[in-house]
């Protein structure tokens, strides 16, 4: 049985005014993906612009709780303007909103994989500056659990960050801040400048990110027996994310954003024709190898990179976290899906996949009249021949359910980090034993709180919750933890 229903009010229509967002660019410089001409021994490196713009931003000297942080990647060639109703959304529920732009890259001068998950680490580690800076010179909330938000291929990207990031050893940040000390970056880059590192997965890079050494070189989590019960798995869980939490909420240069969930929007495991295996590594092959883990930070995520590319390393052959050395709980994700998006992602790489290959506490929104592209503002005819859109469906109405469940889900996983006893343990406790299940909608299953110390009922309850009565749209609900 799964949860379904549909609202009364559309989502989209009633947006406040947006405060103006606060931009910031810096240079990034990669190896595009091209036909190579004889007499080139390799592709020419090329160095662009990359503009951010962060929302939701809070103001100086206020006072409240703390504000997650959604880094936002985008769809395969689709600039993050076009999402501004999504990301609108997400910033008016008190989320700081993260969004970096790909308008550089064309079919001429494409980004693979790697270093699209490059990218995303440095505007991760850039992100964490910007906050740091802004908390310690007017006080205020802190800003701290950091959460990878992307659609379609920037979802895809997204996990192979945290994938990256998860692959990462303790010492992973001292070793990275050893191996680059003294070391530039290619030559003729700027110090503001990220080098290309050859499109190569992180565990044949030299140097893995355009990251500080002073960043770097923060102290990273020490490892910890691994828990042999559930109440001890979960107590283990609590501790951690709570820790994580902690850290966000010291002031100074030490914020680097704990990592505590991902939200996943229609997301596409790749196309439907061939590609490489090195420049486009499998997420979903990263998910089994590598599964990510809470409260990893933007300088750890810089020592890995994709280093499961192509089933080349994972786990603990792979710097990865073992099973002696599992302290940290897996990563819970959300997962929305576009129930019309048949036709712009393959079957085998869509959002049912990736929500069943999660290994963490993960709960899946279905959208059965929503189209792939409906979460961009906008469809123009072009993109409404190459995918299909819902009969009589706005895309505002997509964009704006897609942003109340993940800001839901957001509010969820932070409330259970700041719980008293750790990560929400009574209240995922308290559902769990409602529901007698560990997935919900779906047959089977163990019951009580998973992993990550969250229950699958409190999962489907915070999406049921802003759904319900607030979209038009059909939606059905499932969840389950491991």
């Amino acid at each position: 049985m799964s949860a379904e229903g549909s609202g009364a009010r559309p989502a989209g229509d009633d947006l406040p005014p947006e405060s103006t967002p606060e931009a910031f660019s810096f240079s990034f410089s990669y190896r595009p993906v091209k036909e190579q001409r004889e007499d080139e021994d390799e592709p020419r490196i090329r160095k662009v612009s990359v503009p951010v713009e962060v929302r939701g931003l809070p103001c100086r000297g206020t006072t409240g709780a703390v504000a997650p942080v959604l880094i936002f990647s985008s769809g395969f060639l689709t600039p993050a303007a076009a999402y501004g109703t999504l990301l609108q959304h997400l910033a008016a529920a008190g989320c700081v909103v993260v969004s970096y732009d790909k308008s550089f890259e064309t079919l001429s001068y494409l980004m693979d994989d790697n270093d699209s998950v490059r990218l995303l680490e440095e505007v991760w580690r850039r992100a964490a500056e910007l906050l740091a800076d802004r908390q310690a010179v007017w006080g205020g909330p802190a800003v701290g659990l950091a959460f990878l938000v992307g659609h379609s291929r920037g979802a895809k990207v997204s996990v192979l960050a945290a994938a990256a990031a998860a692959a990462a050893p303790a010492s992973g940040a001292e070793a990275y801040a050893a191996a680059t000390a003294g070391r530039g970056g290619p030559a003729g880059s700027d110090a503001d400048d990220v080098g290309a590192a050859g499109g190569e997965p992180a565990s044949r890079r030299a140097w893995p990110s355009g990251q500080s050494a002073a960043v770097a070189a923060a102290p990273a989590p020490s490892a910890s027996p691994a828990p042999t019960t559930t109440t001890q798995a979960a107590a283990a869980a609590a501790a951690a994310v709570a820790a994580a939490s902690a850290a966000a909420a010291s002031p100074g240069p030490s914020l680097l954003l704990p990592l505590a969930g991902l939200v996943l929007l229609d997301p596409a495991d790749g196309a439907f024709e061939p590609q490489d295996p090195d420049r486009y590594p499998s997420a979903l092959a990263a998910l089994a190898a590598t599964p990510p883990r809470a409260g990893v930070t933007a300088a750890a995520a810089g020592t890995a990179a994709a280093a499961v590319a192509g089933g080349g390393g994972g786990g603990a052959a792979a710097g990865g976290v073992g099973k002696e050395e599992a302290a940290a709980p897996l990563l819970p994700a959300l997962v929305v899906g576009a129930g019309r998006g048949g036709d712009c992602v393959p079957r085998a790489k869509n959002f049912r996949v990736f929500y069943e290959a999660w290994p963490g506490p993960r709960a899946l929104v279905t959208l059965p009249d929503a189209g792939h592209l409906q979460f961009l503002d906008a469809s123009d005819r072009l993109t409404q021949s190459i995918c299909a859109t819902g009969r009589g469906v706005a895309n505002a109405q997509v964009a704006g359910a897609a942003a109340a469940a993940t800001a839901a889900f957001v509010r969820g996983v932070v409330a259970a980090a700041a719980a008293p006893g750790g990560a929400g343990a009574d209240a995922s406790r308290a559902a769990g034993a409602a529901s007698g299940q560990g997935e919900v909608g779906r047959a089977g299953g163990s019951g009580g709180e998973g992993a990550g110390g969250l229950a699958a009922a409190a999962l489907r309850g915070w999406c049921e919750g802003a759904l319900e009565g607030a979209t038009p749209l059909k939606f059905s609900v499932v969840a389950a933890a491991p």
